[in-house]
């Protein structure tokens, strides 16, 4: 319960400007992404991290050379594009890595093939591949698999924000073969996955492909009122481990009858209820007040 806590205060305190105008939606979704950053990360422990930020191509390339086994590798708001990804693959120095953030550097899908060739994915718990458009054909190269056996087999937080996504990325990402019931965090924002997309979800919470998921990021992916309700079901229906749903800018009433009812019975839902967050008037809250 602290810790629920804890999350609604850090929204609270870092969401402070307007959302409607583009440019604020545009400042909306990168506090989204430092928040998420501060939730996931701090319960993985980078005691090393080697992190580039606006960097160019050959700067990238120097600093990979004088890496000393860092822990995890984060480039931001850097074009390093495939050819980045083909040089992180190749670092001996990243061979025991076990969390790799690329936000925002220009990846295809070519470049998510030839990140699964270096020897360090199958340590990592964390990947971001945040603002690429590595689309849906991306996402499937995430499942391959060695022996039966998936490369990504200790994944447990997967940021795909703003990645091209549509519902058949979705649908691949969660029937492609991962280990997804070993996931703990799930962010998708930013893609249009519509209703059909949050349908996917809803099942695989029904089922348990995401049997321990704790937060889940579903902001401005055009899921309406149907979507949102078909999540809530899955999670009512059956004890979950899930705490925290983020669904700003999409297309939904909260205050409607039936949305209230079901924001209500989320909140005494589990041991500590689940938290949905939404923007209203500018502001971001949740079901919690």
């Amino acid at each position: 319960m602290f810790l629920k806590i804890f999350w609604v205060l850090i929204l609270v305190l870092v969401i402070e400007t307007p959302v409607v105008a583009s440019s604020k939606v545009g400042e909306f979704s990168e506090k989204e992404r430092t928040l998420k950053d501060d939730i996931d990360l701090s319960s993985i422990f980078f005691t090393a991290p080697l992190s580039f930020s606006r960097t160019t191509l050959s700067n990238f390339e120097s600093g990979l050379a004088q890496a000393k086994l860092p822990s995890s590798l984060r480039v931001e708001f850097s074009d390093i594009g495939d050819m980045g990804a083909k040089l992180i693959a190749k670092c001996p120095a990243l061979d025991t890595i076990n969390g790799l953030m690329l936000d925002r550097c220009s990846l295809t899908s070519s470049g998510v093939k030839t990140l699964m060739d270096g020897s360090f994915v199958k340590n990592l718990v964390a990947l971001s591949l945040s603002g690429s458009a590595i689309k849906d054909e991306g996402v499937s190269v995430l499942s391959i698999k060695k022996h039966s056996i998936p490369l990504l087999f200790q994944l447990r937080r997967l940021d795909l924000m703003r990645c091209g996504l549509t519902a058949c990325g979705v649908s691949s990402l969660l029937s492609g073969g991962l280990y997804t019931h070993e996931f703990r965090s799930l962010w998708l924002s930013g893609n249009e996955i519509g209703d059909k997309g949050a349908f996917e979800i809803a099942q695989s919470l029904s089922d348990g492909r995401l049997l321990r998921l704790e937060s889940l990021g579903i902001a401005k992916c055009g899921i309406g009122k149907k979507g949102f309700l078909a999540i809530a079901r899955a999670i009512l229906d059956r004890k979950t481990t899930i705490q925290t749903i983020f669904m700003a800018q999409n297309p939904i009433d909260f205050e409607e009858d039936e949305t209230l009812a079901a924001l209500e019975q989320l909140k005494e839902h589990g041991d500590n209820g689940v938290s949905i967050f939404w923007v209203k008037d500018g502001r971001l809250i949740s079901n919690f007040g």
